[in-house]
């Protein structure tokens, strides 16, 4: 593992934020009249939390290989 005696925190908060964005994302798609401004918005910032993650860990792209 990558030290992930640092990292804890910050995956945590990582995870935290993602799993806000995910619920508002939900929350936003069960609504009759969707606010698709919004919803662009989120899935742009959870895209944005998951490349820091992985950033984090020193990944790049979706390659998990590189």
């Amino acid at each position: 593992m990558r030290g992930l005696g640092s990292s804890v925190p910050l995956a945590d908060a990582h995870r935290r934020r993602y799993a806000q964005l995910r619920a508002e994302l939900e929350h936003q798609m069960a609504q009759a009249a969707r606010d698709m401004p919004r919803i662009d918005h989120l899935v742009d910032e959870l895209e944005q939390v998951q490349l820091q993650c992985k950033m984090d860990q020193g990944l790049q792209g979706n390659n998990p290989n590189e």
